[in-house]
């Protein structure tokens, strides 16, 4: 009985792994990936300048190898939690140590992302920085929408 059990709470505890990968695959899909303020659309609309898009390329090259590398270091650690579940039996020591270290990496990835952001804001303003929000909303609905499945970004790069 005990066996049973536990294999019905590695079942689960993978399952909602595999809903939360899915969730954040999701989400960045939805999120402008890349250098979005040189598309011209999104550049006019929130009227960048030439040295805006020069700090942006500035903050975007501080940044995304840090948040490359934590994004990586993330994956790594969830398959290192992987392993662990898979184990029989489950060494919850270990699990729970691992899950402690995925949590850490995490936030360590928030952080990053946070940070960057905030660069994003100091450079835009605060009433440029909900514009873009306001238009990735819009480009998010359009895709959702109208522009039905696929990469609303090549789709954005045709309509410019």
């Amino acid at each position: 009985m005990k066996g049973k059990h536990l294999k019905r709470v590695i079942i689960g505890i993978l399952a909602c792994l595999a809903l939360f990968f899915m969730a954040v695959q999701v989400q960045a899909k939805d999120m402008p990936m890349g250098k979005w303020w040189q598309w011209p659309k999104l550049a006019t609309a929130l009227n960048l300048t030439s040295d805006d898009k020069q700090a942006l390329d500035n903050l975007f090259a501080q940044n995304h190898n840090t948040m490359s590398a934590l994004a990586s270091s993330l994956k790594k650690e969830h398959l290192k939690l992987e392993v662990i579940l898979e184990g029989n039996p489950v060494d919850q020591t270990a699990l729970n140590n691992q899950f402690s270290q995925v949590e850490a990496v995490k936030q360590n990835l928030d952080n990053a992302h946070l940070q960057y952001m905030l660069g994003v804001r100091n450079i835009l303003g605060p009433d440029r920085f909900k514009q873009f929000f306001v238009k990735f909303q819009e480009m998010r609905k359009k895709r959702h929408g109208k522009a039905g499945h696929g990469d609303w970004r090549k789709k954005n790069s045709q309509n410019q």
